[in-house]
């Protein structure tokens, strides 16, 4: 048997994203790992997260940009070629380098994983799609995901489920993490220095887009008190919430804009309750990053975080997207029981410390261990 701490792993992505490198940072302590990027991350990214590379090699593919972070890079067949990897694995596999280095791989049957944070079917999508998409997850030899609805989505397009495994996904790290919950004093302090005034804070964190959900969020807390503040970080108020905003009466609603990381945190120290009213998130990073902080979540039934993450009654709630009087429901029974709220919060902390950064490149690391021990025996 090969030495295990000689493990020889490449991934193949799109780009390397800020929350990303912690992943494979960490990753890069158990095992020889090599990047291979199309694009490179803005470098103000990186420095906001203040991240660097520092246990793995990153190679960047020189090729023709298109789609946002993509790039079509031909080269990547050459890399493939020159190097002698024990384990190839494909993230972000629907991009143009990805699919051409599937096909190479698939018709020289040289072995890959295909990997992806999470998904849902999508089973009302016209045939063409589907069959793409299946063309393109059916070629590898094993799958690995971060959830049960991962591993339903992985399957719905032609993966094996007797080969496919599921890890601990975090897009954060454990440094990123508080390391004890914050105090009452704590939190005063916090709500003091941005100037809240309610005693009850609800905060919810995302892009101001339809898919968020916010103007679901705003006719659930409509007249729901004035001393509860509704905090929504991301960006002004868009066209519907704006609507929405000028008949609402006798609530507290504030849109901070787009935040520094550690202003976030401050945000997080300072609330109450998280809510991520999401109608779709193939994950849903936010709701990790609340738990961390010890406060109990609300989210629905299409974020796959809330789904993989969420016991019911344990450390938050799960609601039908754009079920306005059920998410009402639950923000009010969080609100009226201090005693709850404090406990969801807690055990909300506690199995936040299971999933980082950290608890995800073990969990792979051990996959990959078993995916070498199967392919040996081929």
């Amino acid at each position: 048997m090969k030495d295990n701490h000689k493990l020889n792993v490449a991934i193949l992505t799109c780009r390397q994203s800020a929350q990303r490198m912690n992943y494979y940072n960490a990753l890069g302590r158990l095992c020889k790992l090599t990047v291979i990027a199309e694009r490179k991350t803005p470098d103000t990214v990186v420095e906001e997260y203040n991240i660097r590379t520092e246990n793995y090699k990153v190679v960047y593919l020189n090729g023709i940009p298109m789609f946002g972070y993509m790039a079509f890079c031909p080269g990547v067949i050459k890399k493939l070629k020159e190097d002698l990897y024990d384990i190839i694995i494909v993230e972000q596999y629907a991009t143009p380098t990805a699919i051409l280095a599937i096909s190479y791989m698939h018709r020289y049957k040289i072995p890959f994983i295909i990997s992806a944070d999470s998904g849902f079917p999508n089973r009302k999508e016209n045939k063409l799609k589907y069959s793409f998409k299946k063309s393109i997850i059916s070629k590898a030899d094993f799958w690995i995901t971060g959830g049960k609805g991962g591993a339903q989505y992985l399957e719905y397009y032609g993966a094996d489920s007797d080969k496919t495994r599921i890890f601990k996904f975090s897009p954060y790290s454990y440094n990123d993490q508080p390391q004890h919950i914050p105090t009452y004093e704590e939190k005063k302090e916090k709500k003091i220095k941005l100037k809240m005034k309610e005693s009850i804070v609800i905060i919810s964190v995302g892009q101001q887009i339809h898919r968020k959900g916010f103007d679901i969020l705003l006719r659930a807390v409509n007249d729901i008190g004035d001393d509860i503040g509704i905090y929504i970080l991301g960006g002004a108020p868009n066209d519907e919430c704006q609507e929405i905003l000028e008949v609402m009466s006798g609530t507290k609603i504030y849109f901070p804009g787009k935040v520094s990381k550690d202003k976030l945190k401050e945000y997080y120290t300072a609330a109450d309750i998280f809510v991520f009213p999401t109608r779709y998130d193939i994950w849903g990073y936010p709701v990790n990053e609340a738990m961390s902080y010890g406060l109990p979540i609300i989210t629905t039934m299409q974020c796959n975080a809330g789904l993989e993450l969420i016991e019911r009654g344990v450390n938050g709630y799960l609601v039908e997207a754009e079920n306005i009087n059920e998410l009402q429901k639950y923000i009010l029974k969080l609100i009226e029981n201090d005693k709850l709220r404090i406990q969801i919060g807690q055990n909300n902390y506690y199995k936040s410390k299971e999933y980082n950064s950290e608890t995800m490149a073990n969990s792979i690391y051990s996959i990959l261990l078993e995916y070498r021990e199967i392919y040996e025996q081929v």
